[in-house]
């Protein structure tokens, strides 16, 4: 049996958005003991343990310090892809092990895992599939603006957002800045944007991303920022220093709104 922790129902952070989707699915599964944070106990030294998130990562070293079967991912390490191991917790997890299963929501994360846990002989690297939630929002085909630019994480990248604010007509772009919005007004910004801008070092599969391009709108972004992204189909690949305005330009141009599907 797997013992993990219910994603906070109140928590708008994607980790917890996705996981809940995972907890919905799962939650009737007799192989899963789902509590909540403030429940918490050590089970019985049978019962598997499942940390999912970069909150709990002190509890998976105590449970492999405790001798429990331990699982972890998708979202509790390289959260911090600049500086790995990101802390003492993060190294004794990478050093740590074997595990039962290392879960990852992205094809390159799943190499850095390879990678990372190398000296490891036993253990499975697993793409975790998240259960699609269903968006709550009419979709609108009416454009408005010319492109919406989320920025995720970075001066580079906040940086950008300037850049690209600049190279387009005023009043045509919509700036928003995660942490600091709320979900109907990114919906609705995506729903009357023409393409959007997704500026982040690096994600796990965003929830945001996902939602932008359920409105229609195809995004400018790069692999290691939105790994769901089909090159062509709902958006296009650059490199991470060519997040440019003259590349969504170009994107208008080849990407029609009303070929665009959401994965």
């Amino acid at each position: 049996m797997i013992y993990a922790v219910i994603p906070n129902q109140k928590n708008v952070r994607g980790p917890c958005i996705a996981m809940r989707g995972v907890y919905r699915a799962s939650k009737d599964d007799p192989c899963f003991i789902w509590v909540d944070e403030e429940d918490w106990s050590w089970p019985s030294k049978n019962i598997k343990i499942w940390s999912w998130w970069s909150a709990h990562v002190n509890r998976a070293v105590e449970a492999l310090h405790r001798g429990y079967s331990v699982a972890i991912g998708p979202y509790t390490f390289f959260n911090k892809m600049s500086r790995i191991p990101s802390g003492r917790h993060e190294k004794e997890i990478i050093q740590g092990g074997p595990y039962l299963a290392i879960f990852h929501a992205a094809e390159w994360r799943r190499e850095w895992a390879r990678m990372y846990f190398a000296q490891q002989e036993q253990h499975w690297v697993l793409n975790l599939t998240i259960p699609e939630r269903v968006w709550e929002y009419e979709w609108k085909n009416s454009i408005e603006y010319s492109a919406l630019i989320y920025v995720k994480q970075g001066e580079i990248q906040a940086a950008i957002g300037k850049e690209l604010e600049r190279m387009y007509p005023k009043g045509k772009t919509n700036t928003i800045v995660y942490g600091h919005y709320r979900r109907k007004r990114l919906l609705e910004l995506a729903s009357k944007s023409q393409v959007a801008y997704y500026l982040a070092n690096n994600d796990h599969g965003p929830a945001a991303a996902k939602e932008i391009m359920a409105m229609g709108c195809p995004i400018v972004s790069h692999n290691r920022a939105v790994p769901q992204l089909l090159d062509g189909v709902n958006g296009i690949y650059v490199a991470c220093r060519e997040q440019n305005a003259s590349r969504g330009l170009e994107l208008e141009k080849k990407c029609s709104r009303r070929n665009v599907c959401c994965v």
